[in-house]
């Protein structure tokens, strides 16, 4: 049994040190970590969650956002580093047929340096 411990060790050992290798993070940060945008958009336009990453055409978490009770789609979460606000409108707009306005389109943006300051912590 010692031996399979040892062994399981190397193991997530050697699957950390890749992670680390390949990205520079022992794991993946979202937003809130890594500084970036949350948009929340409410729409009727039926998407999937490959239509708008395929369009945003940079990494992003994108969940959907629904009535629980009738199981339809009342919009997504947008969560991204790699674009502006503006950008992120542009996107939704021009590309996907998404008018945006304040009824429709809400925006938390974190900076790099304050999720940097609550990383290092």
């Amino acid at each position: 049994t010692l031996f399979i411990l040892k062994l399981l060790l190397v193991i997530s050992l050697a699957i950390t040190g890749l992670k680390i290798t390949k990205t520079g993070d022992p794991f993946n940060k979202d937003v809130s970590l890594r500084g970036g945008i949350a948009a929340t958009v409410y729409t009727e336009k039926a998407l999937t969650e490959e239509e708008i990453q395929t369009a945003l055409a940079v990494p992003a978490t994108i969940k959907t956002v629904g009535d629980i009770t009738t199981g339809k789609q009342l919009g997504f979460i947008i969560e991204v580093s790699d674009l502006t606000e503006e950008q992120l409108k542009q996107v939704l707009s021009k590309k996907l047929g998404i008018t945006i306005d304040q009824n429709n389109f809400s925006i938390e943006t974190t900076s790099p340096k304050l999720s940097q300051a609550f990383y290092k912590q």
